[in-house]
């Protein structure tokens, strides 16, 4: 790849060179370095390492992102046999929601994808509860691969083909139902109100051409606040409900078994695990073509969702039962020239920018 500098307008990135040693170092080893790396998940080293972490990042191309005259972070390729791995580093963690990390990648794909023909990006360690950095690398269209604990935090690796990024993906926004009313489960609580009104705003939905809605009043409740207000078409279907738990349906979730894999046990006068996971499947492959769909159900479905496509990815116990789901987040699906792909689970972004949500919530 002989590539000295290209740019957005906005963001440009250029060849590494000696004199942005100083500040590169600073990212590395500074006294924010800590917060920096708890941001975007890149390396922080002791000041006796940077030397050894600029030669691990500069492998194969490393460039530098400039903003407005200033050295702002290191973007690292590292062109591989079948991929290429990306390494972004910003040097102060605001860069990520002011969008510049995502102007970083668009500029990346098309190094790799356009320049290089690189068959598929790669990403690892990107810490799942920075926000801001996550949600960049999802935007632009990178699936999970792998989930996972190290240290005190949860882990993702993410990647994206040429062929995905080239294609145009049908988008399955799978949005749990807004929060209940604890003494009247079938009704949405204040809070609920407030959830259903945010996900209305929320810009993953702006697309969507269609909703599924599982026929439980909670649902429902909330497809008419979040989507019918928007003038979008829902129909109810009963195949998107949740697990009928019979005997048990008044048990807190701490109080239902699991079976040996963490999922739910069969419940008396109740639908069997594998009943549960078949309709489910079933559903999920009749979904209609074409445009954007939103299917406003519940956690278990989500769950039961993301154990068939990708079983690695629901380790926690949360993702194996769907109390990880909470109420009113979305998970997002990408059905394209390679099947299905997981972008993102339970996305509480929308709820973050209502103070209302906050407000009822405390």
């Amino acid at each position: 790849m002989d590539i000295s500098e290209i740019s957005d307008g906005t963001v440009t990135l250029r060849r590494f060179e000696p004199e942005d040693r100083a500040a590169a170092v600073t990212w590395l080893s500074g006294p924010d370095s800590r917060q920096r790396a708890q941001t975007d998940g890149g390396p922080a080293v002791r000041p006796d390492q940077t030397d050894q972490a600029l030669e691990d990042l500069a492998t194969d191309v490393l460039m530098t992102v400039v903003v407005d005259q200033e050295a702002v972070g290191l973007l690292a390729l590292d062109h591989l046999r079948n991929h290429t791995d990306l390494r972004l580093i910003l040097a102060r963690p605001a860069l990520w929601p002011q969008g510049i990390g995502g102007r970083v990648i668009r500029l990346a794909q098309r190094l790799a994808f356009e320049q290089d023909k690189s068959s598929e990006l790669q990403v690892r360690a990107v810490c799942e509860d920075a926000s801001a950095a996550r949600m960049a690398w999802e935007d632009a269209g990178f699936a999970i691969q792998r989930r996972y604990v190290k240290g005190a935090a949860v882990y993702l690796d993410l990647a994206l083909s040429r062929r995905c990024h080239q294609s145009r993906e049908q988008r399955i926004h799978m949005v749990a139902h807004a929060a209940t009313d604890p003494q009247r489960q079938m009704s949405l609580a204040s809070l609920g109100r407030a959830q259903a009104e945010a996900l209305a705003d929320s810009a993953l939905l702006a697309r969507v051409a269609e909703v599924l809605v599982s026929s439980h009043p909670a649902a429902v409740a909330t497809a008419e606040q979040a989507c019918a207000v928007r003038g979008i078409p829902c129909t109810i279907d009963a195949a998107w409900s949740g697990q009928d738990l019979g005997a048990w349906a008044d048990w807190s979730l701490e109080q239902i078994p699991r079976d040996a894999e963490g999922a739910f046990a069969d419940p008396p006068q109740g639908e069997d695990q594998q009943t549960f996971q078949a309709r489910v499947k079933h559903a999920l492959e009749v979904l209609p073509h074409g445009g954007d769909v939103a299917v406003i159900s519940h956690g278990d479905v989500v769950a039961a969702i993301l154990r068939q496509l990708q079983p690695g990815l629901c380790d926690a116990s949360g993702l194996r039962t769907g109390s990880g789901i909470l109420p009113a987040t979305i998970t997002t699906l990408h059905r394209g020239p390679e099947g299905w792909r997981v972008i993102r689970i339970a996305d509480d972004r929308h709820l973050q920018a209502r103070v209302a949500t906050t407000e009822l919530g405390a």
